[in-house]
């Protein structure tokens, strides 16, 4: 399979029209659109130009797409990622950030230790994402990550619309058009700084990403595990599920992956747990192994009193079934 794979039109129709009209000389068998389409000055244009195309069109769902669902309801039907077996490459995940957020940041200055984890469960050895409006093609370890660009807002040195094809290689295109509806961008040297500062200063960053609330939550099911208390409000033998729930959960609140909201909705907390008799012995508990786990990772100061205040507080909210004091 050979595909066009274009990302970011953000509402330019103009430059969307001259891609399609370039991919149509192609010899592709479809088009992935890696997300963001409409979100620009001609938003209906853009999708109705991009619903007239002969070829599959695979649509995945950008974080700017999610904002116009309700002003443009058919884009709740793009995937979150989609898998294609692309001639010469294999198996490839395509998505808009990163699989497993789209906000997530991939840069070619992204470091090793951050790409790791963002990596770790992906099976395929190709991911091809948007989000930064710049190509890339790059690799980290088995992966090879590509970014086809931005059709319609590029942060690139060159003017025009930025895109790709796969299949047997990677070939990234860039197609001049007509009335450029771009302003002068600011340039790639520049935007990466600025993306690469923005993705380290999150405070999910700054208490270790993935790895830190990875062996957090651990810990912390290991104390859940032996509990009288709190056990048995889980139910099932298995707690792994549980763990992902609370790991993801933490991660999205603190500045991460937005995986949590992407597979379960708004968290809603008091809802979900209504159903749970928790009394405040089970809320200390709750906190105690928390607590435990927590004192594990020796943060500094200001990072241990920011997560347990935020702690301290979630559990609280949670308790249903408090003591009355009568008089």
């Amino acid at each position: 399979m050979r595909v066009a794979v274009i990302a970011d039109a953000h509402g330019n129709a103009p430059a969307l029209a001259a891609v399609l009209a370039e991919i149509g000389e192609e010899e592709v068998d479809a088009i992935v659109d890696c997300g963001d389409v409409a979100a620009g000055p001609s938003p209906a244009e853009t999708l109705r130009l991009l619903a007239a195309v002969a070829l599959p069109v695979h649509a995945i769902m950008g974080n700017a797409d999610r904002e116009l669902l309700d002003a443009h309801p058919e884009l709740a039907t793009r995937a979150v990622t989609v898998v294609l077996d692309i001639a010469g490459l294999g198996p490839t995940r395509f998505c808009h950030g990163t699989p497993r957020s789209d906000e997530e940041i991939v840069t070619r200055a992204t470091p090793a230790d951050r790409l790791a984890p963002i990596l770790a469960r992906v099976v395929e050895s190709v991911v091809v994402g948007g989000h930064t409006h710049m190509q890339l093609d790059r690799r980290h370890g088995r992966h090879r990550i590509v970014n086809p660009g931005s059709v319609g807002m590029p942060y690139e040195v060159a003017p025009g619309a930025y895109w790709a094809i796969l299949g047997p290689d990677v070939e990234l295109r860039r197609t001049r058009y007509d009335g450029d509806l771009v302003p002068s961008p600011p340039s790639p040297d520049e935007v990466v700084v600025e993306f690469e500062a923005r993705a380290v200063a999150t405070p999910y960053a700054r208490l270790g990403g993935h790895p830190f609330f990875e062996r957090l939550v651990l810990r912390f099911y290991g104390g859940v595990a032996g509990d009288e208390i709190l056990r048995p409000l889980y139910p099932g033998a298995d707690l792994g599920p549980a763990e992902d729930r609370l790991r993801g959960f933490l991660e999205q609140y603190w500045g991460g992956p937005t995986t949590y909201s992407d597979e379960r909705g708004h968290p809603r907390l008091r809802m979900r747990h209504a159903t749970f008799p928790i009394d405040e012995q089970a809320r200390d508990r709750w906190l105690q192994h928390m607590r435990r786990a927590l004192d594990e990772e020796h943060l500094a100061d200001d990072l241990d009193d920011m997560l347990w205040d935020y702690l301290i507080g979630a559990a609280d909210a949670l308790v249903n079934r408090r003591e009355t004091v009568r008089t």
